[in-house]
């Protein structure tokens, strides 16, 4: 976890202490305090990946970075987006890194909204665990037996012309 540093140490403890716990003010606090965290977790992300460092691997449950992420996003969608969710809360624990993943989520949703633009369309966001067998080798190459959990984002836009899809891997693109 990133250790912050400053004022915001002092001043926010005291705002949540001089606020109620039943007002939506508070639930409010608690949200801004989580997208703090997460924004700074984001920048250390940034930084590893510029230097190449190691990232910070270890057991975590995806079904709830996915909900977090669809909790931030839903604030900053337009209403005519759709957020449809099928997430297995019992998927197994897999090992990554948190913020990474977190960013990979928030990456794939925000470029479905931009697909979405201008028009009234439906996010799916669906996280399942799934067990992969001799007859789904020939579909995926370095693949071994096992179960996997599986993470789909879908949306109703425009789709991405050739010349985009031959890009997606490229970083920065």
């Amino acid at each position: 976890m990133v250790q912050g540093g400053g004022c915001c140490d002092v001043i926010f403890p005291r705002l949540l202490l001089d606020t109620p716990q039943e007002s939506q003010q508070y639930e409010n606090l608690i949200q801004i305090k989580k997208a703090g965290r997460r924004a700074a977790e984001l920048v250390q992300q940034i930084l590893s990946f510029s230097r190449q460092t190691d990232h910070d691997r270890q057991p975590i449950q995806l079904q709830f970075i996915v909900k977090e992420v669809l909790k931030l996003l839903r604030s900053s969608l337009p209403t005519t987006i759709d957020i449809h969710q099928n997430i297995n809360t019992n998927c197994s624990s897999v090992l990554a890194d948190n913020t990474q993943i977190h960013q990979v989520v928030m990456n794939l949703c925000t470029n479905a909204f931009h697909a979405m633009l201008n028009e009234k369309g439906t996010l799916s966001v669906q996280l399942e665990e799934v067990d992969i067998d001799q007859n789904f080798f020939s579909q995926v190459e370095d693949l071994s037996e096992g179960k996997y959990i599986q993470l789909t984002i879908s949306d109703t836009g425009h789709g991405m012309s050739q010349d985009t899809l031959g890009c997606i891997f490229e970083p920065y693109f």
